[in-house]
C-alpha cells in the first residue's frame, strides 16, 4: 500500500473549508488595509437604498473594520450586533453540534428580527441602534 500524498487525504468538504478561510483571510487583509469610511468602492447595502430602513447587517462593514483594529467601543457604535454574531459564529464552529438544537436558531432569528425592528425605530434609545 502506498503512502497518501497531503493533497489525497484531504476530502473535497476540506478543500472548500480552506478556500472559505484562505478567501475570508483575504478580504479582512483588504478591510483592514482600507477604511470603509474613507474608501468610496465598498458596496452599499441593497435592503438600506431600496427601502430607506436599516437591515440587521448595515454597519457590519464598518464595524467589522473597527473591530479588527481593536476597536471594541467603535464596533459596538457601528452595529451593537456584529460582536455578540461573532462571538456565536465562534461557537458554532467549536461546537457545530449546537446548531442542531431548533431552540438555538429560533433564538438566534428572534434575536435578528427584534434588532432589525428596534433599530430602525426613530425614538430614544432605539434610534442609537442605527449606525453612527
Amino acid at each position: 500500500m502506498g503512502v497518501l500524498s497531503f493533497r489525497d487525504r484531504l476530502r473535497p468538504c476540506h478543500w472548500m473549508t480552506i478556500g472559505i478561510l484562505l478567501g475570508g483571510a483575504v478580504l479582512v487583509c483588504i478591510l483592514f488595509f482600507n477604511d470603509p469610511e474613507a474608501a468610496s468602492w465598498y458596496p452599499p447595502c441593497v435592503f438600506h437604498k431600496s427601502t430607506g430602513l436599516y437591515c440587521f447587517g448595515c454597519g457590519d462593514t464598518r464595524a467589522l473594520y473597527h473591530l479588527i483594529h481593536g476597536d471594541i467601543p467603535g464596533s459596538l457604535r457601528k452595529n451593537l450586533l456584529l460582536v455578540p454574531a461573532c462571538l456565536f459564529l465562534f461557537c458554532a464552529l467549536v461546537k457545530p453540534q449546537w446548531l442542531n438544537r431548533p431552540a438555538v436558531l429560533y433564538v438566534a432569528a428572534g434575536v435578528i428580527v427584534v434588532f432589525t425592528m428596534l433599530r430602525n425605530l426613530p425614538w430614544e434609545p432605539f434610534c442609537l441602534l442605527a449606525p453612527r
